[in-house]
């Protein structure tokens, strides 16, 4: 009887039918969003995978190294599909940490720019997203020797400002409720590129419904974080009260 059974498990269990092989992926660990001169939207991507394909056709790279890769499309999803033209392997965002968007970008309307990743059924939404002064991509070119990786720095520095109370919490699962919420707005981080080795927070950049509107300094969202009913951190205030100190 024990070996019927078996038999029947064998005939009803069919595996797994929509499996992915990491070695015949890309994975996308940090992306930047910016638009061109002639208005079409640049998406700039940090991946480890199978590799890149040069302009001979040959995949070159290895699947331990990142390499950053950038593409041109009339919409962010086109530039997605240009992407994957440029990689040997299907390009999976499941694992990215930080999403990126140039303060122009922002400025116009960001739920159009992020659409793409919410309709994915392989993208995640616990993904870190900041705006950056400038090119969002230069962000992406930045080499510390603290942290190599570049998408680890970025990760780590969003998460370490949000454990520090100096920026709220904001990964694209959390702002996206509030893009359709008409009494709410929100705010997020605004980075700035000191330069190739360097990157700080400027503050944070306000939000009207789904444009950004305005920024912050460091030291003024710090403030706005303390009439935060919601904050459980204790940030850090350094005010000069008197001429008299020292």
């Amino acid at each position: 009887m024990k070996a019927i059974q078996a038999v029947l498990m064998l005939i009803l269990l069919t595996g797994c039918w929509d499996q992915r092989l990491v070695k015949d992926i890309n994975l996308i660990y940090s992306q930047a969003l910016d638009q061109t001169h002639d208005g079409k939207i640049e998406t700039t991507i940090v991946t480890i995978g199978a590799g890149t394909q040069n302009q001979s056709g040959a995949t070159v790279g290895t699947s331990t190294m990142p390499a950053i890769i950038s593409a041109v499309g009339t919409t962010p999803r086109d530039s997605r599909i240009q992407l994957n033209r440029k990689v040997s392997g299907d390009l999976f965002a499941s694992k990215n940490r930080v999403t990126l968007l140039s303060r122009g970008l922002a400025e116009q309307n960001i739920y159009s720019m992020l659409d793409v990743h919410y309709r994915s059924p392989v993208s995640t939404t616990n993904a870190r997203i900041s705006i950056v002064n400038g090119p969002a991509k230069d962000a992406l070119h930045v080499k510390t020797a603290e942290t190599p990786l570049i998408s680890n720095y970025l990760g780590d520095l969003l998460y370490g400002l949000e454990n520090t109370g100096n920026i709220p919490t904001t990964s694209l699962e959390d702002i996206l409720s509030l893009l359709f919420d008409k009494g709410t707005d929100f705010v997020l981080p605004l980075l700035h590129v000191m330069d190739h080795h360097n990157i700080e927070l400027h503050g944070v950049a306000l939000f009207n419904q789904n444009k950004m509107s305005g920024e912050l300094s460091a030291d003024q969202t710090l403030r706005l974080l303390l009439l935060d009913q919601k904050q459980d951190k204790e940030p850090r205030l350094n005010i000069k009260v008197s001429n008299d100190m020292r």
